[in-house]
């Protein structure tokens, strides 16, 4: 599988966010800050803030269709998008800037995403206004990690992009393809699991989007990189630019 090369940290969760700082009229604010707003089911946004950050999640291989995820030193965000190939304008790694005045959050089962407000619901941002509400800087850098074990997993680390390591896929799954079919034949959207020494299991998502959906999925222990999930009450690893180090 494709590798991408990032480097190493140690866990930082952000447990104290900055200050709001005003720059030219915008409150540039940290993503966990902008999320707490969002204490029911959506939250409009009526005020002039900005979050800033970097982008960490890809469509290349069709892991992350239609959702740009944005992380900062504190936190991420799952952003609805409706723009096939996103990864050309905001490649891994891009510095993003967002406007979120007339934007909204919403809580999808227990994670906040942002989009555009459709009566009380979300919806994505048009691929036509995209650049009225994000900026992007011309700069792009290798994304840094930080390194976790299952038992790290929080709501902390929602929507961020982490490395755990020493995992496997468990026996049975292995020489499986990565995605199931249903009954007509189709690729269906499948979670399979990872697993440690002490067998501690981890959730994966492999969308039924995913180039590799119908690839085998490999044998041997070793390190994943992607980004954190949630839904209900349950974790998961989306696995990000087919980052699997074998």
């Amino acid at each position: 599988m494709a590798l991408c090369a990032c480097s190493c940290g140690t866990p930082t969760t952000g447990s104290e966010p900055p200050g709001r700082d005003t720059i030219v009229n915008v409150e540039t604010v940290s993503i966990p800050y902008l999320k707490s707003f969002c204490k029911g089911n959506t939250y409009r946004i009526d005020r002039s803030m900005a979050i800033e950050g970097r982008v960490v999640s890809s469509d290349l291989y069709g892991e992350f269709p239609n959702a740009l995820i944005l992380e900062d030193a504190y936190g991420g965000i799952e952003i609805l998008v409706d723009e096939e190939h996103y990864y050309r304008r905001f490649p891994i790694g891009s510095a993003v800037r967002v406007h979120v005045d007339g934007l909204m959050l919403g809580d999808y089962g227990g994670k906040i995403q942002l989009g555009l407000p459709d009566n009380d619901t979300l919806r994505r941002i048009p691929s036509e206004d995209i650049f009225r509400y994000m900026d992007r800087a011309d700069s792009t850098e290798m994304r840094s990690h930080n390194t976790l074990t299952i038992n790290d997993i929080d709501h902390r680390w929602v929507s961020r992009f982490v490395r755990v390591e020493e995992m496997r896929f468990p026996d049975e799954e292995v020489g499986m393809n990565f995605c199931d079919y249903d009954r007509e034949g189709k690729i269906v959207t499948t979670e399979r699991h990872l697993i440690d020494a002490r067998l501690d299991t981890l959730h994966v998502r492999i969308p039924y989007t995913c180039t590799y959906a119908e690839e085998v999925i490999p044998d041997g222990m070793g390190a994943f990189r992607g980004i954190v999930d949630y839904f209900n009450g349950v974790y998961c690893l989306r696995i990000t630019n087919r980052e699997i180090l074998l």
